[in-house]
């Protein structure tokens, strides 16, 4: 017999999206005017942070039997705690932030104000305005995060982000 949806589930999974979102402002779907200077004041921190909340999700989600979950929500419970793994991967033990300024790449890139029409034009006129202005702040920010020397296919790479 099919076991039916947990409703514990489903709250806290919409709840972990929406706390991922929080977490990750520099997300494609998340950027509409956001100040790039709050991210990257300094890398450690918010990678610590992140690590620790994620650290802390990975504790709910293995606290959610198997036996109580839907299928769907099973494959839901995989997917988060793949997530949530790959994410702790790349903070702690690729250590990212500090070594790969690919890791900044889609955060500074305008190109979901030029390419998507998500809002009508004043809008996303009046929101990429908001993020030029920040990306010289950013960018010193993000250098400062990064450990030297960086390996030389990672600063070759940089100009071929962002053409």
């Amino acid at each position: 017999m099919p076991v039916s949806d947990s409703k514990d589930w489903d709250s806290y999974v919409n709840q972990f999206i929406e706390a991922y979102f929080v977490a990750h402002p520099d997300l494609p779907c998340g950027k509409d005017g956001m100040n790039l200077t709050a991210n990257y004041p300094t890398g450690a921190l918010r990678a610590c942070k992140e690590a620790k909340r994620l650290h802390a999700e990975k504790d709910r989600v293995s606290g959610f039997q198997e036996s109580t979950l839907s299928e769907r929500q099973r494959f839901e419970r995989e997917y988060v705690a793949s997530q949530i793994d790959a994410d702790l991967f790349w903070i702690e033990s690729a250590e990212w932030p500090f070594r790969c300024p690919q890791f900044y790449a889609d955060a500074i890139d305008p190109d979901v104000y030029v390419s998507r029409e998500y809002a009508p034009l004043e809008q996303r006129l009046k929101a990429y305005t908001v993020y030029a202005k920040a990306v010289p702040t950013a960018v010193e920010q993000i250098r400062k995060n990064l450990r030297t020397p960086l390996p030389k296919t990672f600063v070759n790479i940089g100009p071929q982000t962002t053409r």
